[in-house]
């Protein structure tokens, strides 16, 4: 080896150590500092595009992109009444189950869009709790998948949510049961827990707050206890379910509810939600109604495929989970479809096609096993609109000042001067769907259990009306309106309460659309239980569908009708998946010669019974029949079926014909 080759291979000796100049020693330590800000930034963003830390905060500013503030003050409408008695009912402690019967619970009125002052924090603190709970569970999700579905399933969540201009509540509890369901599926521990937990939450205040809410709540609730028990995790299954069972037990009782009517809260539930497809059902446009049919498809196949996805590796029940996770996401999509597409109108179809939307990008978390996923390495921005929270937020002043002043010009709108000064603080209910007219004139409301006519609409729920009547705890002062929904024949609604009021009840005036009617004896005055409304039967047989059903010879009796159509197998199973055909009610006046009047007639109300004489059509007719002159007797009725719907309905219908007998 040379000398020059010696001396390459030779280790490098270290040389002396020299001292660094002050401005270089600042430089380096400038450097370093430098250094540490950027491995602390690169791991706070490592941290956020984790599954861990980002779900989380993108949900914050995702929450105040969703309606946080009523956006209208309580109004006279249909929907602004009920939410006046749900306030009301809160306020006095009603007990539901008995004092109310509605589709909605104890928690009802913190899901009303509509601003009233006493339930305004309530309201504000639910929304935003529902608003960050969903949004951290579409999050969550949303974080398993790629960028581009993160994305995508995120954007139409905004997209959707933000195009709801009603319900929104409703729709946020719906998706955040979805979503903590299929977290608890699909995560470990420790997560699992935080994921349990809020599944708890959300389906106790679900169940709390809507009957049609206690149904998916318990469904999801079922269904993630009985996959944790496939799993092994029988402790934790049985803690999920009975963890959901006692804070829906402790929340009923810390609102007031009695827990003895709990049982009767549910039962009545059921009638309520067991009816309203046969009482309630709407057409939607064909065009509307056939892309419906054809996008439920498409989400019961997406549905399907990815729930048999999952669980592919060799475990032990594995094929039992695929179908109870495919049995879930499938009752679920159906609880949905019955919601959106019984009631057509725009409100009821946004929802469904919302959740749908929604649900899809996300369903295809089921597609990825737990070494796939991935994490992603970009925040995502959000370019959303959040001025009317953030206004309201910062300007509270301004935005009670605008919500108060439209309160106070729906007060001056709905004014009864003159009812409210003869009813003053004595007890009073309305007949008809305009409640709020009592709550914004300050009058002592006091509502039956059914309290909207419209939602009496089969004869278990109207016997619940007149069995309160008859209670004792009838009003001294009935204000009246006959202003039915969809079209309906106006005596359908509420019938049984309606024969009760023209035997019990005399007119005592009138004002704006209301006629105030006052009982006969005061309930003071009344001994005993006062007695049922009496019939007597005066003709039965059977009609063939546009027969007519001729009263002429009966022209001097108030009449009860009962007509029963009955479907085939077809009907009842298109009842079952979708909704009963429509019927129509073909009334004929005192004179034969002139033609009939159609009005629409859900098959439970006509079975149910209705005063088919004297003839009330306007709130005027129930005047002129207590004054005892003016009013019309109808010759002739008959039940038809809309044009292609005769397969649905058999050809025979019974009938009945009754008197009712005059009372003191």
């Amino acid at each position: 080896m040379t000398e020059t080759e010696h001396k390459a291979t030779d280790p490098v000796q270290p040389g002396p150590v020299l001292p660094l100049a002050k401005g270089n020693r600042t430089r380096l330590h400038s450097l370093l500092q430098l250094k540490s800000v950027a491995t602390t930034l690169r791991r706070f963003a490592a941290r956020f595009s984790s599954d861990a830390g980002a779900p989380v905060l993108a949900a914050i500013p995702l929450s105040l992109c969703l309606v946080l503030f009523p956006q209208f003050a309580l109004n006279t409408s249909w929907d602004g009444s009920w939410a006046a008695v749900l306030n009301s009912a809160h306020e006095s402690r009603l007990q539901f189950g008995t004092q109310i019967v509605f589709p909605y619970g104890p928690l009802g009125y913190l899901l009303i869009p509509y601003f009233w002052p006493s339930a305004f924090w309530n309201r504000l603190l639910f929304a935003a709790v529902l608003n960050l709970t969903t949004c951290t569970g579409v999050c969550l999700l949303a974080w398993r998948l790629n960028i581009w579905w993160k994305a995508l399933s995120i954007g139409m969540f905004l997209l959707v949510t933000a195009n709801i201009d009603y319900g929104v509540p409703d729709f946020l509890l719906n998706v955040g049961l979805l979503c903590f369901g299929l977290l608890c599926v699909i995560e470990e521990r420790p997560r699992l827990s935080l994921s349990a937990t809020a599944l708890v939450l959300l389906a106790a205040a679900g169940a709390l707050a809507k009957f049609s809410a206690l149904m998916s709540a318990a469904l999801t609730v079922g269904a993630v206890a009985m996959d944790w028990f496939l799993r092994g995790r029988r402790l934790e299954s049985l803690s999920l379910a009975g963890g959901w069972i006692l804070a829906v037990l402790l929340g009923w009782m810390a609102l007031g509810q009695s827990l003895t009517l709990l049982p009767t809260y549910v039962a009545r539930g059921f009638a309520l939600s067991s009816g309203y497809d046969q009482a309630m059902g709407l057409e939607a446009p064909r065009l509307v109604s056939i892309c419906g049919f054809i996008l439920a498809g498409f989400v019961v196949q997406f549905a399907f495929v990815g729930a048999s996805k999952l669980f592919e590796i060799d475990e032990k029940h594995g094929r039992s989970r695929r179908w109870l996770l495919m049995t879930w996401l499938l009752a679920f999509l159906f609880i949905t479809w019955k919601h959106g597409f019984v009631r057509a109108d725009t409100h009821h179809v946004v929802y469904f096609v919302g959740v749908v939307a929604v649900l899809a990008p996300l369903l295809s978390v089921l597609n990825r096993s737990q070494a796939g996923r991935n994490t992603g390495q970009n925040a995502l921005s959000l370019a959303v609109c959040m001025l009317g929270n953030l206004n309201a937020l910062f300007a509270p002043d301004r935005y009670f000042d605008e919500m108060n002043g439209a309160l106070k010009a729906q007060r001056v709108a709905a004014r009864l001067p003159r009812i409210s000064q003869i009813v003053g603080a004595r007890p009073v209910d309305i007949f008809g769907n305009k409640q709020a007219f009592a709550v914004l004139n300050a009058l002592n409301l006091q509502p039956r259990p059914v309290f909207q006519s419209y939602a009496a609409y089969d004869d278990v729920l109207m016997q619940v009306n007149e069995a309160h009547y008859l209670s004792g705890a009838a009003p001294e002062f009935v204000l009246l309106s006959l202003d039915p929904i969809d079209e309906r024949f106006p005596p359908l609604e509420d019938a049984r309460l309606l024969r009760l009021l023209l035997s019990k009840y005399e007119f005592a005036g009138g004002e704006g659309s209301f006629l105030l009617l006052k009982a006969r004896h005061r309930p003071a005055q009344t001994s005993g239980k006062p007695a049922a409304t009496q019939l007597t039967v005066l003709q039965e047989g059977t009609i063939r569908p546009g027969e007519r059903l001729n009263l002429a010879h009966f022209s001097e009796s108030n009449l009860w009708v009962e007509l029963r159509p009955e479907p085939t197998l077809a009907g009842r199973l298109r009842q079952v998946l979708y909704r009963p055909a429509q019927l129509q009610l073909l009334v004929w006046g005192d004179s034969p010669g002139n033609g009939p009047r159609r009005f629409r007639a859900p098959a439970p109300m006509l079975s149910a019974g209705f005063v088919a004489s004297p003839l009330l059509l306007k709130t005027e007719d129930f005047a002129n029949v207590s004054r005892g002159c003016g009013f019309t007797r109808p010759s002739a009725f008959a039940l038809e079926f809309s044009r292609g719907d005769g397969r649905w309905w058999k050809n025979t219908i019974q009938f009945r014909i009754s008197k009712i007998e005059s009372q003191s």
